[in-house]
């Protein structure tokens, strides 16, 4: 029995809806009881009801949460398919895996095929006229836990002329009363990235086949693990000043870290490496390096000039 199937189980033999039985609503009164329980054992209608809409729970998750849906899927697939031979949940380990990693969709819904998809009602919001319009582009990127580059990008522009625009005032009503949506996918740890790049520097395999600019690329490398800046395209002092200092990466050094990440999470941390090696000798020689050893050697990117500056 899994934690989706306890729970079920609980809500039948009380009589309440998931969410009240969590204490997320008041009690909604007793359910339909599903006419499979009649049929059946409580198991055996729990093992089917947490699948039957499984993938639309994985749709919907992925429309509110984009990439940012991708360990959590994971997550679910596992506890939704898999047996736990633990004890039962508490009902905090019920609340914090359904409730912290399902905000917004309806428990009452999936397992019960009761009402909607969303657990949460319409709110709608009224706009006042002489308010100015990024006033409220402000209060919608709190109230969607966006980042303002989400914001820009949802909304586009916003400046004078476009203040009596219908179009944006309906978009802000819109997405005002529905639930928090993610649009850009999470952004990794520039120094996580950094460390990881020095750990699978230190554990690379080289290639049997490995080029004479990728073993002694390596070698340097290993030899200087704080020259691995260079796989960040900055100097040692930037690495030094977001992991000491606290500075903020700027955000062409988190792209490339999400890049990173990804390509690693995609083709494994062997054949990622590899890849981003010959990628970086071939910009290196677009520069006029020899190869990308050399880049390694001085850990300066810019030929017969001043180190890159800070990040």
């Amino acid at each position: 029995m899994n934690k989706l199937q306890f729970l079920i189980g609980k809500c039948i033999q009380e009589n309440q809806t998931p969410e009240s039985y969590l204490n997320v609503t008041p009690n909604d009164g007793p359910i339909p009881l599903p006419s499979e329980v009649s049929n059946g054992t409580e198991l055996d209608y729990a093992q089917q009801a947490q699948l039957k809409r499984f993938p639309d729970v994985l749709r919907t998750l992925i429309c509110l949460r984009g990439m940012a849906s991708s360990d959590l899927a994971a997550d679910l697939y596992r506890d939704v398919t898999l047996d736990i031979d633990t004890t039962p949940p508490t009902l905090k380990d019920l609340h914090n895996f359904v409730l912290v990693n399902l905000t917004g969709i309806s428990l009452t819904w999936w397992l019960f095929g009761i009402g909607h998809p969303m657990s949460q009602p319409f709110f709608l919001d009224s706009l006042d006229p002489d308010k100015k319009l990024n006033d409220y582009v402000r209060n919608l990127n709190y109230k969607q836990g966006w980042s303002d580059l989400e914001g820009k990008w949802f909304l586009t522009q916003t400046h004078e002329s476009t203040e009596k625009k219908t179009i944006h005032r309906v978009m802000i009503r819109l997405m005002s009363g529905l639930p928090k949506m993610q649009f850009f996918p999470p952004m990794p740890s520039v120094v996580d990235v950094y460390k990881r790049l020095e750990r699978v520097t230190q554990e690379f395999v080289l290639p049997r086949d490995c080029p004479e600019w990728m073993g002694k690329t390596i070698t340097i490398l290993r030899t200087s693990p704080w020259k691995a800046c260079i796989l960040m395209l900055v100097r040692q002092a930037s690495i030094s000043h977001w992991h000491l200092i606290g500075q903020v990466p700027r955000r062409k050094s988190s792209r490339l870290a999400f890049a990173i990440s990804l390509l690693f999470d995609l083709y494994g941390e062997q054949q990622g490496m590899e890849y981003y090696l010959t990628v970086l000798n071939l910009e290196a020689q677009a520069q006029g390096f020899e190869d990308l050893s050399e880049v390694a050697e001085s850990a300066v990117w810019k030929r017969n000039s001043a180190p890159l500056p800070e990040d």
